[in-house]
């Protein structure tokens, strides 16, 4: 499902420019990532060593200047990670300001991190779909939504096959009712639904997920948790981060924990 082609980008650490491409995490020893390999025998997707962010340095107090470095937000020592179809997603946790959102947008490579090595296994020259706590919806229909979606990815098909696309994911999501209906004024679990779907429907490798669950009642966080669960079988590999204990908690196979700079990793009961 992951095909073993690889590509890396290393950053200097102190250096802010470089940018950073592809996605992954772990604790700060070797053999705490192997823990989250589901299968040994699997090349990992992801290989991480060294990664980590600083904030942006700060005025000194003192007046004497702008110091060094900046404060260190979180740093990865080392992560081999390897999921498979039946290993489920990772639940990322930490408290507030504990760099959850910089962590994912550095992971999608949206964010340069300030030293480190990523290396991404995979052919597809963009792996990573990142989805925003608020994801932003087109101002047009929901069907809408997802004919532009099918027409601007990479390889998007003949018109016959983008329909084909477009009502395949209005099946999957549960939203062939309101296709004509205005997307800015579905319901907070419709929104986040239809997010997916339009994510979905390039089949990512890799899907990262801020705060998916907030503002969403316990049903649609229900149904959000089912059809997660359908794109890991299908070969998604999915990170999410959540700060509530939920079905999308509760359906994780590693839990990834921020605290005191470092990323501490178990796995669970899944």
């Amino acid at each position: 499902m992951f095909p073993p082609s690889s590509s890396s980008s290393s950053v200097p650490s102190g250096d802010p420019s470089c940018p950073v491409t592809g996605t992954g995490f772990a604790q700060a020893s070797p053999s705490a990532a192997q823990v989250l390999a589901a299968d040994a025998s699997v090349a990992p997707l992801l290989r991480v060593r060294g990664l980590e962010y600083r904030l942006p340095p700060a005025a000194q107090a003192s007046g004497e200047g702008v110091e060094a470095q900046g404060r260190l937000l979180w740093h990865v020592a080392a992560l081999d990670w390897a999921p498979t179809p039946a290993s489920g997603w990772v639940h990322l946790k930490g408290d507030n300001g504990s760099g959850k959102t910089t962590l994912l947008r550095v992971l999608a490579g949206m964010q340069p991190a300030t030293g480190g090595k990523l290396e991404w296994q995979t052919r597809d020259a963009h792996p990573v779909r990142y989805l925003h706590q608020q994801p932003y919806l087109f101002d047009t229909s929901v069907a809408g939504n997802l004919v532009l979606a099918a027409r601007w990815q990479p390889d998007s098909g003949s018109a016959g096959q983008q329909r084909d696309q477009v009502e395949e994911m209005l099946r999957w999501s549960g939203l062939s009712d309101q296709a004509r209906q205005p997307a800015r004024s579905l319901s907070g679990g419709e929104r986040a639904r239809l997010a997916l779907a339009r994510a979905w429907l390039s089949r990512p490798p890799v899907l990262l997920l801020d705060e998916p669950a907030a503002n969403l009642d316990q049903a649609a966080v229900e149904q959000l948790a089912l059809r997660l669960e359908q794109m890991c079988q299908q070969g998604c590999a999915v990170i999410l981060s959540s700060h509530q204990d939920n079905a999308l908690s509760q359906g994780s196979s590693a839990r990834w924990t921020l605290s005191a700079a470092s990323l501490h990793t178990e796995p669970t009961a899944g």
